[in-house]
């Protein structure tokens, strides 16, 4: 195989722009080889019979290469990417294109590591929201090379992350909607694979998706496991717990008060009928700092009024699990009243804002104040559900 079809613009575009004083990216090796060297002068001086010579890339020029690919595709460089990438394919020489793309980004490899693995150029493109440099991977590798993409979407980089969690972490909805576009009529196995990937902290997509409240990212999710009809993965996602603070998606999202997040994962279970799942979900405990919270106490330590009307809302017809989830609180009075509509036994709030008053305290500070019974956490959220009943 041969080197010299490069196109000028290639020559020129700042990766081989005076290769002999060794301007390159830092990742790629500082010297070019000789053969390299006389294939691009030759070339840009319109030397056609020189180029008709063959030359067999040597490891080093497949590296180099690789790097230069590696290099524009980690940067967003779309249109240096798509150049390099059609003069190798008009090669054949697809072995360069997979090392390049197959191997740790910025890595010297000259071999295709396996299994594959690392933070690979797509998970940089995908953190730049280089939208077009993910379809152009997708374009290169498709459907010749279909398991390379495979590869490719199973890496884990750092912390482990998925391309798939680099876009649900960053918000890159129409990334998350190729990478499922691209298997879900050809490898469905594959995205159920993705989305029950833990990170390094024990994160799936969802989690990174419900942290940041990215409503269009969560319904995308719920959308393609809906489409096949798949709820039971639906539940595997959502009752799937973290690492450090064996959280569930619905922490993630009741502690940061993302209520219409929470709305959607109600709503997918709520159209099952399926409130086993929901109650199995609102009565998971995580454990941050040593203490064990429902997500009803990240709502309420959080003064998050608006998620726990939601919370409630969906078990308003079911007092018996809003029972056991008040009954399970870490944060609750003594002195409990039943509410004779509901039959709901809720924390005396008239004692609590007696206790804050006693104290000089804003009753909106969500302070732990001492009680016989432990600790008293007052929370505005409270009145919402006497405005409710």
């Amino acid at each position: 195989m041969i080197i010299g079809n490069l196109p000028q613009s290639v020559i020129n575009n700042g990766f081989y722009k005076n290769t002999a004083q060794n301007r390159t990216p830092n990742h790629i090796a500082a010297t070019v080889p000789d053969t390299f060297t006389r294939t691009a002068v030759s070339f840009k001086n319109g030397n056609a019979q020189a180029l008709e010579q063959p030359q067999v890339k040597d490891a080093a020029t497949r590296r180099k290469m690789a790097g230069a690919i590696d290099y524009a595709a980690s940067h967003g460089e779309i249109e240096k990417l798509k150049e390099l990438h059609a003069a190798l394919e008009t090669e054949g020489d697809f072995e360069t294109l997979l090392l390049a793309h197959l191997r740790n980004s910025g890595s010297k490899r000259t071999t295709i590591p396996d299994p594959v693995k690392g933070t690979l150029s797509m998970h940089f493109a995908i953190q730049k929201g280089s939208v077009d440099v993910v379809k152009e991977i997708h374009r290169l590798f498709k459907p010749e090379h279909f398991d390379a993409l495979k590869q490719i979407h199973l890496s884990q980089g750092n912390n482990w992350n998925l391309p798939m969690h680099e876009a649900a972490e960053h918000g890159q909805i129409e990334i998350v909607r190729e990478i499922h576009d691209l298997f879900k009529t050809e490898d469905f196995d594959v995205l159920k694979q993705i989305h029950l990937t833990k990170n390094f902290e024990g994160n799936l997509p969802m989690h990174e998706a419900t942290k940041h409240g990215d409503l269009e990212i969560v319904k995308e999710i719920h959308g393609l496991f809906e489409s096949k009809g798949d709820y039971e993965t639906l539940k595997q996602i959502h009752l799937s717990e973290n690492r450090y603070r064996e959280a569930l998606s619905m922490h993630e999202a009741a502690r940061c008060g993302q209520t219409d997040v929470i709305e959607e994962i109600h709503g997918v279970f709520e159209s099952q009928g399926d409130y086993e799942t929901l109650k199995q979900i609102h009565l998971t405990k995580n454990r941050d700092w040593g203490k064990s919270s429902l997500p009803m106490d990240e709502a309420i330590s959080w003064h998050k009024s608006k998620a726990v009307e939601e919370i409630h809302r969906v078990f308003k017809d079911r007092p018996e699990i809003l029972i056991q989830i008040y009954l399970n609180l870490q944060h609750r009075a003594e002195d409990f009243i039943t509410d004779e509509n509901t039959g709901i036994t809720l924390p005396n709030i008239r004692e609590i804002r007696k206790v804050l008053g006693k104290k000089g305290l804003r009753r909106d500070h969500g302070l732990f104040l001492p009680a016989k019974a432990g600790y008293i956490h007052y929370a505005i959220c409270c009145n919402a559900f006497y405005r409710n009943t």
